[in-house]
């Protein structure tokens, strides 16, 4: 504003002086123009006088805005996980979602997706790890989506946690039958950490570690989320409540929706049954955290897929904001060398993948 003030006193005096000199012989051309050029520089100074204030202006509101809307997303991912986590983060997704994506959802997910304590490490195997956000993985919990929910009992009982979902739950591909939750096993047993697989079916290993295996889970292959939508599998909505519920788990870790996206009819509403599956899970079990998978790549990538992928993380945020505990774990870039012969299930480098994503959504709500 000073240079502005001092350009535009100057310009009478240098008109006075131009008009002086346009009365001597031949100045009258040289006046005008250095008049005509004071002149402009004086309104090109305003202009960027006035440019610099607004930018200044514009940056010092850019920067509140940012700053204020990074504290909000940080304190939803906190309470909602790669994204997603958007489950987050993502990563979810957490999803985080993203919600945790978990994901948050995150995803919240964000979907987004933030990565825990150990993302960027590997996982023995050589892959690198992935899970929903550390932060975010209560995403969605306590009274309101509030962060620090506490699904698991803190009297040294184990967490029971429900692996619900089709073939990949099962752990069809793994040389143990037992798919991710070999590993996810494995990692609670090291952190002196407790948990307990419940459900209607049984497989996988005596032992883990020294200790015994919980081999219970409700993984069902080839079942889809409702029934009647392919030939060779029922939906597991109708295992809810009973037998999925039987023994209320505290943690449910749901990944479906791989046998919907390549059915021949449905593609288009998987989402919304996902809803209506949620709905039915949280009646069921209200104060159950429940960990929502986007799920793992398929070979021929079918189009539903990313489609469906891209929805969960929304879903799960949507859901968090209502005060439901969830959250998003984002399985959806497992690498495709993580997968089968058949090009749909994990093999045994895509459950342990698996595993390490499930781990960061819970890993801080489990008991010692």
């Amino acid at each position: 504003m000073q240079d502005r003030r001092v350009t535009t006193n100057l310009a009478p005096l240098m008109l006075w002086l131009g008009a002086l000199a346009s009365s001597l012989p031949g100045c009258a051309d040289d006046a005008g123009s250095s008049s005509a050029n004071t002149s402009a520089g004086s309104d090109t100074t305003a202009e960027v006088a006035q440019s610099t204030s607004t930018s200044s202006s514009a940056t010092s509101s850019s920067s509140a805005a940012s700053t204020s809307s990074a504290t909000s997303s940080s304190t939803t991912a906190g309470s909602t996980d790669g994204t997603t986590g958007t489950h987050g983060s993502t990563d979810a997704s957490a999803t985080v979602g993203s919600s945790a994506t978990v994901g948050s959802s995150a995803t919240t997910g964000s979907t987004s997706a933030s990565t825990a304590s150990n993302t960027g490490g590997t996982d023995g195997t050589g892959n690198t790890e992935v899970s929903s956000a550390t932060n975010s993985q209560t995403s969605g919990g306590g009274s309101g989506g509030s962060s620090g929910y506490q699904p698991c009992p803190t009297n040294g009982d184990p967490c029971i946690v429900l692996p619900f979902g089709d073939s990949i739950t099962d752990g069809v591909g793994s040389s143990d039958l037992a798919g991710y939750r070999t590993r996810l096993f494995e990692l609670v047993v090291e952190a002196n950490q407790k948990i307990s697989f419940v459900g209607s079916r049984s497989s996988g290993p005596d032992q883990i570690l020294g200790q015994q295996f919980p081999k219970n889970h409700e993984g069902h292959p080839g079942w889809t989320i409702d029934s009647g939508y392919v030939s060779f599998g029922e939906g597991i909505s109708t295992l809810i409540p009973v037998p999925a519920f039987n023994t209320l788990p505290h943690i449910v870790l749901l990944m479906i929706g791989t046998n919907d996206v390549s059915a021949d009819q449905g593609t288009d509403s998987i989402a919304d049954r996902l809803e209506t599956l949620l709905d039915a899970i949280v009646a069921a079990a209200p104060d159950a955290l429940v960990v929502v998978a986007v799920p793992t790549p398929i070979s021929w990538n079918p189009a539903a897929l990313q489609t469906y992928s891209e929805r969960i993380p929304q879903i799960v945020s949507a859901r968090t904001e209502q005060g439901q505990h969830m959250l998003v774990a984002d399985m959806s870039q497992m690498p495709s060398n993580n997968l089968a012969s058949d090009g749909l299930h994990p093999n045994d480098q895509g459950y342990v993948y698996m595993a390490n994503a499930w781990y960061a959504a819970i890993a801080d709500v489990l008991p010692q």
